[in-house]
């Protein structure tokens, strides 16, 4: 993914399915400047950076 997608999806006012190595993952915040961005893992909760360019945007679906 592209650090402006990762950004409308953080911003976003609907909820959209993200994944990071197949897990499915919640945007907590997005540093263009480094590629990289902070998520949680959401079965675990456990909070992590990653490269922005590893996230899949799988589309609306969250509820």
């Amino acid at each position: 993914m592209k650090e402006s997608k990762a950004k409308k999806v953080l911003h976003g006012d609907k909820n959209q399915k993200v994944t990071h190595n197949g897990q499915l993952v919640w945007l907590e915040h997005v540093n263009e400047s480094s590629g990289e961005a902070l998520v949680s893992v959401m079965d675990t909760g456990e909070k992590k950076t990653v490269p922005v360019s590893e996230l899949e945007h799988q589309g609306q679906g969250l509820r």
